[in-house]
């Protein structure tokens, strides 16, 4: 449950970045002299590490979380 709430959050905020990525590009097109508007295999790479990471930021508390006895985590609060 932990692993899903966070993964479906950085979902929704890596689909928010690439949109805001992707309606920035053009105007950097026009700045910058020739530079293409997107490479979509450093995209997809980029996007490929970034779930990565966020895997493994999800992953760890969720294994850590899952190893914890409920009575005694609560008694010790």
């Amino acid at each position: 449950m932990v692993l899903g709430d966070g993964m479906r959050l950085a979902g929704f905020g890596t689909a928010i970045g690439v949109l805001t990525a992707m309606t920035s590009f053009r105007f950097l097109h026009s700045l910058l002299v020739e530079v293409q508007v997107i490479d979509s295999r450093m995209a997809i790479v980029g996007v490929g590490a970034l779930a990565a990471t966020m895997l493994g930021a999800c992953y760890i508390p969720a294994s850590r979380a899952s190893g914890l006895n409920p009575v005694d985590a609560l008694r010790s609060d």
